[in-house]
């Protein structure tokens, strides 16, 4: 089954940024994913955030970034300040940070809270590892 073209553009590279001086030196590390999420106190904003696995971002001596596509074609690296990992279990291998969207140059979509389910959901309807769920 095709992936959707939504989801495509939700996937981005996280770059270790060789150059103190300049975003435009990096070596490729890993892939991850963009979220978006609608805030529940502000209508019409949404809090947005890069994934990826923590294995990757924590041997990498240099500093961070996310490669993203540009709207005009090409591509820029966003510096990443902070990763945060999960706050109690040391086995969950993610890390996430905070992403600023900038709607008119990056050519970039979210995945939304409607493409998670929870385990139980994922019980009731006999979704598993491997599955198809387009």
């Amino acid at each position: 089954m095709r992936v959707p073209d939504y989801m495509l553009k939700s996937s981005a590279f996280v770059v270790s940024i060789a150059s103190e001086d300049s975003e435009s030196e990096y070596d490729l590390e890993a892939s991850g994913f963009l979220l978006g999420f609608p805030s529940e106190v502000a209508k019409g904003l949404s809090f947005f955030y890069f994934v990826t696995a923590d294995h990757v971002v924590s041997r990498i001596k240099n500093r961070t970034g996310i490669r993203v596509n540009l709207k005009q074609g090409g591509t820029t690296v966003v510096p990443v300040d902070q990763w945060f990992r999960h706050p109690t279990d040391r086995r969950a291998d993610v890390a996430v940070t905070p992403f600023r969207n900038k709607y008119g140059e990056y050519d970039v979509q979210f995945i939304g809270e409607n493409c998670f389910k929870s385990r139980e959901a994922m019980g009731q309807q006999d979704i598993g590892i491997g599955d198809e769920v387009w």
